[in-house]
């Protein structure tokens, strides 16, 4: 994601000053077609959405939040706030953020995709690369529910039964 907001930057520096631009890629004239485009801000909502649900999940976890699969001392299952509507609400918020930046970053109305990156050999390896890390995020993501819930449902068995049942989605209300 940061290097896609360099890019960007980049591409902005060189349309204040052409001379910086690679030779025969007219980035000045290009740049008129950056706007706000329905599609990007609509990225813009959902990565704000995903930002937003993120430090709502680490609140709602407080001390119990960590990055590696552990739980603390005198652990306790939370299962109020965003966890009382989806049981990985986290991983929900990182998903928005990150599939929310892939559109607002690399769709109609960003830069990348105005001065025609999809079109060149660089923008296009540099985008898949950027897509590849999201669906790879993703992956992750899935392959580790699992492991998290069995790991509450051996620790809270009784509580994660009950919580389980009242909350059956894991990361999107209705879908899944």
């Amino acid at each position: 994601l940061h290097l896609v907001n360099f890019i960007e930057l980049a591409g902005v520096i060189v349309s204040t000053y052409p001379s910086l631009a690679p030779h025969g890629f007219d980035y000045a004239a290009r740049i008129e077609g950056v706007h706000l485009h329905p599609w990007f801000l609509l990225g813009v909502c959902v990565m704000y959405m995903g930002a937003l649900l993120r430090a709502l999940s680490y609140h709602f976890l407080g001390r119990f939040f960590t990055y590696e699969l552990a739980l603390r001392d005198d652990h306790k299952l939370v299962t109020n706030g965003p966890y009382g509507i989806v049981r990985h609400p986290g991983y929900t918020a990182g998903l928005l953020f990150a599939y929310g930046g892939a559109l607002a970053h690399l769709g109609p109305g960003s830069y990348w995709y105005e001065v025609g990156w999809w079109h060149n050999t660089t923008g296009l390896v540099i985008g898949m690369f950027y897509l590849s890390w999201v669906a790879l995020g993703t992956r992750l993501v899935f392959s580790r529910i699992p492991l998290e819930d069995a790991v509450l449902r051996q620790t809270f068995p009784a509580q994660w039964g009950i919580w389980a049942r009242r909350t059956p989605y894991k990361l999107f209300p209705g879908v899944y």
